[in-house]
């Protein structure tokens, strides 16, 4: 199946086992990220981009964890799990149709992404501010990696097929859902905590929800009807 280090299978509960080596990125897309029309337009930046990502990959502690809820209530504009009304909205309900089964996952790539950042921005700026659109990247293949997983359990474990990811803070779904989706996991699970204004720590950090079922579809994203404008996934349009 994949490698995991914790599979509590009363709770559902998994931890995946995660090496950069796993995860798809290209380092050097940040620069077309941050605006350069082609990698080489970007001149010194990219050898510096490959001297401190080669550094930063050994400051990494990738984490990632999700959990299965059987026979979760899905209606209009929220769905219901142990008891927790999460509001997310008609959006995300719309496309979790047929959902009788919901993965909760959090995912982080550690605090040494942090304490490698703060220098950078403070001999360069620019460097730092790349470094920062790297961390984004870098956690996106991480829920990624995640969401293939989840993808791979419900087949072989339910014979289900899977929606896309939703998180809170996307598609009208409000950030401070995040404290009730904390609560459906052990405390500082995956080394993840949450401030009081539902951010999370460490900063590059994701979590969300897959829906489950035999007749869902996983549709495209409907960035048309979502004014999020600066949404990640409006971006891979």
């Amino acid at each position: 199946m994949f490698n995991y280090l914790i599979n509590n299978t009363r709770m559902n509960l998994y931890e995946l086992e995660i090496i950069a080596k796993d995860l798809r990125y290209n380092h050097r897309d940040v620069i077309l990220e941050s605006g350069y029309p082609t990698i080489e337009s970007a001149g010194y930046f990219v050898d510096a981009i490959d001297k401190l990502h080669h550094q930063l990959l050994s400051l990494l502690n990738i984490r990632a964890g999700f959990r299965v809820f059987e026979n979760i209530k899905l209606e209009s504009s929220f769905l219901i799990v142990e008891n927790q009304k999460f509001n997310t909205g008609r959006i995300i309900s719309a496309d979790l149709k047929g959902s009788n089964t919901a993965a909760f996952f959090v995912c982080s790539i550690g605090e040494g992404f942090e304490e490698f950042l703060k220098p950078v921005f403070e001999s360069s700026p620019a460097e730092g501010f790349l470094f920062d659109l790297l961390g984004s990247m870098i956690i996106e293949a991480v829920a990624d990696y995640t969401e293939e997983k989840i993808i791979q359990l419900a087949s072989e474990k339910y014979g289900f097929k899977c929606t896309n990811r939703f998180s809170p803070g996307y598609c009208k779904w409000s950030v401070e859902e995040q404290h009730k989706l904390f609560t459906l996991f052990p405390t500082n699970f995956c080394g993840i905590s949450l401030s009081a204004s539902a951010l999370m720590h460490p900063r590059k950090s994701v979590s969300g929800l897959i829906g489950l079922g035999e007749a869902v579809r996983k549709h495209k994203y409907q960035c048309a009807i979502c004014d999020m404008e600066h949404c990640f996934r409006r971006k891979k349009e």
